[in-house]
């Protein structure tokens, strides 16, 4: 199996493109007018409704959703524990990276953001990074189980994508990432989704191969 494929080195390279934006003009005038037309239409109502859904992406909230998605991908997916260990190694990478980057590029968050996030650097955002991971890869998880009705597979990938995008807008909203932020976060959560997807491929093919051995 080719752990980078070049699938992944095309997502790696523009995730390194993306951080090399942040200092771009275009994307400071960007992020900055985004700002600015949100901060035209925030409200005390919807910042609380916000609040509870950046909740969705915190990296305690996805330890969580990780062990419960862990006992189910063993209890419902697989009895081969070889998954779910990826799946960690994969989990906390994702974390890490976006950890790494945030201290390399060293971007200041928008003004204000430090009532909810203290002093921590904003590119790329954590919260992002780990929605599309977990999110994305219930949706894989989701999509690959024949068991369940095509229209709700479909209609349970389509959540997902929808958690993955209110999560994002939600750092938004509450005003403690920039627009750019979001996607750069986006780009390293898709990098190490599609590093664990190479490996449930093979999980999967190996079990086509034992049912037909099996069958015969």
């Amino acid at each position: 199996m080719k752990i980078f494929d070049n699938k992944k080195l095309f997502i790696f390279i523009l995730t390194l493109i993306s951080v090399g934006f942040v200092y771009g003009n275009f994307v400071y005038q960007l992020d900055f007018g985004f700002d600015n037309l949100l901060s035209g239409i925030r409200t005390p109502a919807l910042l609380s409704f916000f609040g509870y859904i950046t909740l969705l992406g915190d990296k305690y909230f996805i330890v969580i959703l990780g062990v419960i998605l862990s006992y189910l991908i063993y209890r419902f997916w697989t009895k081969d524990t070889f998954l779910l260990k990826i799946f960690w190694v994969a989990l906390i990478l994702n974390m890490i990276s976006g950890f790494l980057i945030k201290y390399f590029v060293g971007r200041d968050r928008p003004l204000g953001a430090e009532i909810y996030e203290g002093y921590t650097y904003s590119f790329p955002s954590g919260h992002s990074l780990a929605a599309l991971f977990v999110y994305g890869f219930i949706a894989v998880l989701v999509l690959k189980t024949r068991e369940i009705n095509i229209k709700k597979r479909y209609a349970s990938a389509i959540f997902s994508a929808l958690i993955i995008l209110l999560i994002g807008f939600s750092r938004l909203y509450l005003g403690v990432h920039y627009l750019s932020d979001v996607v750069g976060g986006y780009f390293v959560g898709w990098f190490w989704l599609n590093f664990l997807v190479s490996f449930l491929k093979d999980i999967e093919r190996e079990k086509d191969l034992n049912t037909v051995k099996v069958a015969s």
